[in-house]
């Protein structure tokens, strides 16, 4: 069974070799959206292991190049060989062959790593249902994954970038398409030889480089404009839990770190984009806790955008090891909330952390909850963001002619109270206004006073 574990080197030609992949998998519909019709499934990192005997027939019964590769690269079936030189060409199934990304054995061919679909990038993974699961496990592309890539702002060229525990590189790809320079670093050396070659095959390795190292650890003296982090992040007190997944006791122990040594790395006006699991403590809110570990808050912009909130038992019980022994299992339940109590934890948290740094301006958060993004990038994020940042600067000022716009629909009702709709799916809606907040939104389109505005409390408005 362990020679079914491939052991990825890269190689000089791997660009030349494998950067066929990308294009012949979009060619095909082999993307996020693609493969959510193909199977009916919410999204890609939700596909759900005991429904794998549905998702199969849809793909026999379907039987594309499409349905093909979802069976080979992500629900680890063989196929005849015929069908995967179907979809990839004789020669370059022969030469996955020989690079051992493919195996053939009892006259079927089988993957030997996944390929994900991510925002534009594709990625190999170590499987996720391999039958050996090793200490250095590359992460497959998790609900995480997909979070940080679908909310943070790349809309505009950046400088530098910089993405800290970057496992199979995918944030690294995504950087690399709006970033002039991107490093990615991470400690596991067997994820940085998948990150090096997930590089070469999306033709990004020009301008991207993966460095081995401990969060800032190999990047000491550099300043970037855009640091992603998708650091480990689950509070336990499983000392044997994998490595890409536990953030100590508290699940704050690297992103503390990474957060209190931010402003040694990030230019004046450069953004952090970090996802989490974050715990939800009855002695101090998560944003006050962001401020405290950037100094106070002051000359940082701290936004926190929400997906979901769990119950302690509920995260215990879909995280922790399962016992064979019913008593035993008991116990390390027990374990698992006793620590909570403990340190305060009442509920798990999951979002994403924005913080920009802006030297010479008050601090300032935010909290806004969205629904879980299923669908793809989260248009209204950037808007978002931007608004906050110019609401907040005392030094800005609108262009001549500027007028603010609505992100939103507003109803009013007779009590003179009212709605916000939003028309994005991804976006909550709808939310309730007070009749002030109803009046001064009615009044917004006629008003070019900034500071009106600010006297109104109005925070999402954009240019």
């Amino acid at each position: 069974m362990k020679s079914r574990v491939v052991f990825m080197r890269p190689s000089p030609k791997d660009r030349q070799e494998l950067s066929f992949l990308p294009e012949r998998m979009k060619a095909i519909g082999y993307d996020e959206e693609g493969i959510r019709e193909a199977v009916k499934v919410t999204d890609v990192c939700l596909l759900s292991w005991p429904e794998i005997p549905g998702y199969l027939w849809r793909c026999q019964k379907a039987d594309t190049p499409r349905h093909d590769m979802i069976v080979l690269w992500l629900l680890n079936l063989g196929l005849k060989r015929e069908k995967v030189e179907r979809a990839l060409g004789v020669e370059e199934t022969a030469l996955l062959l020989r690079r051992k990304l493919l195996e053939e054995r009892e006259g079927e061919i089988f993957a030997q790593v996944d390929l994900y679909p991510c925002e534009g990038a594709y990625v190999f993974t170590d499987r996720l249902m391999s039958p050996i699961r090793l200490p250095s496990h590359v992460y497959e592309l998790g609900k995480d994954s997909y979070l940080l890539a679908r909310v943070t702002p790349r809309s505009h060229q950046v400088g530098r970038v910089l993405d800290l525990c970057t496992g199979s590189g995918v944030h690294v790809i995504n950087g690399a398409r709006h970033g002039q320079h991107v490093i990615g670093t991470d400690i596991n050396k067997r994820a940085i030889d998948f990150a090096r070659i997930n590089l070469a095959m999306n033709q990004v390795d020009d301008r991207a480089e993966i460095r081995e190292g401990s969060l800032y650890d190999s990047v000491a003296g550099d300043n970037f404009d855009l640091i992603t982090a998708n650091p480990p992040f689950h509070p336990t007190p499983d000392e044997k839990m994998q490595i890409y997944r536990t953030g100590g006791e508290s699940g704050e122990t690297l992103t503390e770190q990474l957060v209190t040594n931010l402003p040694k790395f990030l230019n004046n006006g450069g953004l952090l984009s970090m996802i989490v699991v974050y715990p939800i403590l009855r002695h101090e809110t998560y944003l006050a806790r962001l401020q405290r570990w950037l100094g106070g808050g002051k000359g940082y912009g701290v936004a926190l955008l929400n997906f979901t909130e769990m119950t302690r038992e509920f995260f215990i019980q879909t995280n922790m090891e399962v016992k064979g022994d019913w008593k035993e299992h008991v116990e390390e339940f027990d374990r698992w909330m006793n620590s909570y109590e403990r340190q305060g934890i009442d509920k798990i948290g999951v979002g994403n952390v924005f913080i920009y740094r802006l030297d010479g301006q008050p601090g300032w958060s935010a909290y806004h909850p969205i629904p879980w993004p299923n669908r793809g990038r989260v248009a209204p994020v950037e808007p978002w963001l931007e608004g906050l940042r110019r609401f907040h600067d005392p030094a800005w000022k609108p262009e001549a002619g500027w007028k603010p716009q609505l992100t939103c629909e507003v109803w009013a009702r007779s009590d003179g109270a009212g709605q916000a709709r939003w028309s994005d799916p991804d976006w909550p809606t709808p939310v309730d206004l007070t009749p002030a907040e109803t009046a001064a939104a009615r009044d917004l389109a006629g008003c070019q006073d900034v500071e009106v505005l600010r006297s109104l409390g109005i925070k999402n408005v954009i240019s």
